[in-house]
């Protein structure tokens, strides 16, 4: 009997480590830091302050998600990923900029921080600055607006952010797509955002243009020889660089620009262009 209650009582303690542990490891048990926009940090991953709410049924509008701070909580997830089935999602990140010596002699001196989502296929973005409980800034990205009216000329999804210093905000992204929902998102200066955009599409164009000649030389190959085998690798190679011009971006910006049914379509209809060209290839 007395094995027994000693038995009973380390189950019930370890019970309760169990518990506490797992109350300690919850999403909700602490809110993310402030990200702190200094000087010395010219481009910021914002991931690691990221909260989350999901909105399934996309009904909720940006009063309410301010006045139900609770029911944010950070991601359980793989990094800058929730992957699919995540229709619609909000993210909150606090933003803090502190008073820099420049910003000190001038009270309404604002800092200029681009906001970028690195993920192209993303349909709608939603970016409300708050602000003391309301909106001071508002700005909508996604493959589905207009090119016109997107508020940096860019193959991601990018926005400009006037956010004065001394202040504390909080970002709202209202994130609303059909496909995997992948959140690369940072803040940085305008001219390490430049830096990068260039880099980035000098990649791009190059890895496009031998895709290319690649194509035409197939394609020359099976007009002067007639072998059949060309024109299968052909359609490889053109569903691969539909693809990745679709995927990173560069179609929607300079090929198919503002044609909503390409965009939307163009990810299925490439990748079955490329495996065809592979089944027959190989």
């Amino acid at each position: 009997m007395l094995r027994l209650n000693r038995f009973r009582d380390a189950f019930r303690l370890a019970v309760g480590v169990l518990l506490m542990a797992a109350n300690l490891a919850s999403p909700t048990a602490s809110a993310a830091a402030p990200v702190v926009l200094n000087q010395s940090n010219a481009v910021i991953d914002l991931w690691p302050s990221i909260a989350i709410l999901r909105d399934p049924d996309g009904r909720l509008t940006i009063d309410e998600v301010m006045a139900a701070p609770a029911r944010f909580a950070p991601p359980q997830s793989a990094y800058a990923t929730l992957g699919l089935g995540q229709k619609v999602v909000w993210l909150q990140v606090p933003v803090t900029v502190p008073v820099t010596e420049a910003a000190s002699k001038n009270v309404s001196a604002n800092e200029q921080w681009i906001l970028d989502i690195d993920y192209a296929l993303l349909n709608r973005i939603d970016v409300h600055v708050v602000a003391d409980g309301r909106v001071v800034q508002y700005a909508q990205l996604g493959n589905a607006q207009p090119e016109a009216q997107r508020p940096i000329h860019s193959r991601s999804h990018a926005a400009p952010l006037a956010l004065q210093s001394g202040t504390s905000y909080a970002l709202y992204l209202r994130v609303e797509t059909i496909g995997s929902m992948i959140l690369p998102i940072t803040l940085s200066r305008l001219s390490p955002f430049h830096a990068a955009a260039l880099n980035e599409q000098m990649i791009q164009g190059f890895l496009t243009s031998l895709g290319l000649c690649l194509l035409l030389y197939s394609l020359l190959q099976w007009i002067s020889r007639r072998e059949h085998l060309y024109i299968k690798y052909s359609l490889l190679i053109l569903g691969s660089v539909l693809f990745s011009a679709h995927f990173f971006g560069i179609g929607a910006l300079y090929l198919w620009t503002d044609n909503i049914w390409i965009e939307k379509h163009m990810a299925g209809v490439s990748a079955l262009l490329a495996s065809c060209g592979t089944a027959l290839f190989i």
